[in-house]
């Protein structure tokens, strides 16, 4: 946790404000960002003389009677609770040691250092142990996932879960994506596993009887159409944008992309 993303705010909805005063009732307007996974929340209830200390995780707070808004932040508007502190995660790869990763992990240092060479080497084989599951679920998608009749659901369900893990591993994938252009190994192994989901799609699809018109490239485009679209909702988010009609259209152009390769 870094000092500096450490807020105190606090708020009574019973309270009479007056009118001519702007004020909101909400405090993720303090915060730099929308919440995170990692982020921790301390919530004081008056009626119980309850604190608790909770932590953002999958767009909800664990045990907690607030709820994190569709924008990511805290709106504590109408509720019985006051917020006390929160502390954003943004350490980072970059601001992070290995003594660091020790005190987390709950081992001494040594330990680290008999298994692992430097904290880079624990990322590369953290990627590879949980990279899949974080940012490409999508390889573990099976042939049912893909049955030519169910094509459009599969296909938003796809798209649902792409978004979804954007949302939860934000920091870690801008970061990433950045080491992508600096770090050799990185990019290799995001090089690697793009082509080993598109190949697994593509796998999918043919076991589901459909015809292979270029269809490697077809899902490749997909897989960048669908990332694209996750990009503009989690990181760009223009004002003036319709999300629901960009969605639908993606998908829309998914399925023209492959009706020439949908069994008869």
């Amino acid at each position: 946790k870094i000092d500096a993303y450490k807020f105190t705010a606090y708020t009574y909805p019973e309270m009479e404000v007056d009118e001519d005063v702007q004020t909101t009732n909400t405090v993720g307007t303090l915060l730099t960002r929308e919440l995170y996974d990692g982020d921790q929340v301390v919530i004081y209830y008056p009626e119980s003389s309850k604190v608790m200390t909770t932590e953002a995780n999958n767009g909800r707070l664990k045990d907690a009677e607030l709820a994190v808004g569709e924008d990511g932040k805290l709106d504590i508007k109408g509720s019985s609770a006051a917020v006390l502190t929160i502390s954003l995660d943004e350490n980072g790869y970059y601001n992070t040691n290995t003594a660091e990763i020790a005190k987390t992990a709950n081992v001494s240092t040594g330990i680290i250092y008999q298994y692992f060479k430097d904290k880079h080497d624990i990322l590369m084989e953290a990627l590879e142990v949980y990279g899949d599951d974080i940012f490409f679920p999508i390889i573990k998608l099976k042939k049912e996932d893909f049955q030519s009749h169910n094509f459009d659901k599969a296909m938003k369900e796809m798209l649902n879960k792409y978004i979804n893990n954007h949302k939860l591993s934000k920091i870690a994938h801008e970061e990433l994506t950045a080491m992508t252009h600096s770090d050799q190994e990185v990019a290799n192994y995001f090089y690697k596993k793009e082509l080993a989901m598109t190949n697994s799609i593509k796998q999918q699809l043919l076991d589901n009887n459909f015809q292979d018109n270029n269809l490697n490239e077809k899902v490749h485009i997909m897989l960048g159409i669908i990332d694209n679209l996750c990009h503009e909702i989690i990181y760009h988010k223009h004002t003036n944008m319709n999300y629901e009609i960009m969605t639908n259209l993606v998908l829309k152009n998914i399925r023209f992309l492959f009706k020439d390769d949908l069994p008869q």
